[in-house]
């Protein structure tokens, strides 16, 4: 029991109780300098949702530094060779790399999509061939919804070389003949605009005109405006609208068509 109790209240001990108790208290006093820092009704107004984020992460390296820190100089004041403990834990840390490289290329790939916000969840985006909301998120996988089958992809962050956020905005092409009056197609597809702005969630209709010369159509163009998960729902009313004017002025959708030309006297096709 005398042993016990020299152990306890031998300097080693004093000094690493000590020590941590200093770095409690030294962290606690940041944590409350720095939460009062960001609640600051100057602050927050100037700090966006982003640098915030950035502070907060600062101050969690901060504190795990700390604790790291304090960890060592305890093992040291105990007479723990820090050092060897360091040299054993590379060697275990090189062959835990090498058996997990894919795990740790999603952790990285998951750190960077946070630090440069490639997307958050709720954003449809744009991966390879498809186009999905992202419903879950973790440092090691994305999921995404299809937005036009519904089908859930889960895929591994360390093959996420780039995202396209999908705007909230598409295009409606229509081709139309050569042989209708252009003056009658505007009118006919600027009427059609007013209807189709009011398909649901639809918030934006409007008529761009002419915006392509094909080889046996003119394509015309329909700006719509509405959220990227509506967009294939809101498509399908907006052509069956466009369609239904167009039918009503009697303006066909062309065929494709192809001219057939003979050499004179013969009858060899060129």
């Amino acid at each position: 029991m005398e042993e016990f109790w020299k152990k306890i209240i031998s300097p080693a001990v004093i000094s690493s109780v000590l020590l941590i108790v200093a770095a409690a208290v030294l962290l606690f006093v940041f944590q409350k300098l720095l939460h009062r820092y960001l609640n600051r009704e100057e602050i927050k107004e100037r700090l966006y949702g982003k640098k915030e984020t950035h502070i907060k992460l600062l101050g969690n390296i901060i504190k795990t530094a700390v604790v790291v820190l304090v960890a060592i100089a305890v093992l040291q004041i105990n007479g723990i060779n820090v050092s060897s403990l360091i040299a054993g834990l590379g060697i275990a840390s090189a062959i835990a790399g090498l058996a997990l490289q894919d795990m740790l290329k999603d952790l990285i790939m998951g750190s960077n999509i946070i630090s440069d916000e490639f997307f958050v969840i709720g954003d449809v985006v744009r991966y390879k061939t498809i186009e999905g909301k992202v419903i879950s998120f973790t440092l090691k996988t994305t999921k995404l919804e299809d937005i036009a089958t519904g089908d859930i992809v889960t895929i591994c962050n360390r093959n996420i070389s780039e995202m396209t956020r999908v705007s909230d905005r598409f295009v409606l092409e229509l081709p139309l003949p050569y042989e209708e009056a252009p003056e009658k197609i505007d009118a006919v597809l600027t009427e059609a605009c007013i209807p189709i702005g009011k398909i649901e969630h639809v918030t934006d209709c409007r008529y761009l005109g002419a915006g392509q010369l094909g080889d046996s159509a003119v394509v015309y163009k329909i700006l719509i405006t509405c959220p990227p998960e509506r967009k294939y729902v809101a498509k399908r009313e907006a052509l069956q609208t466009a369609w239904s004017a167009l039918r009503q002025a009697q303006i066909t959708i062309p065929y494709p068509q192809m001219d057939v030309h003979f050499s004179a006297g013969t009858d060899e096709m060129k």
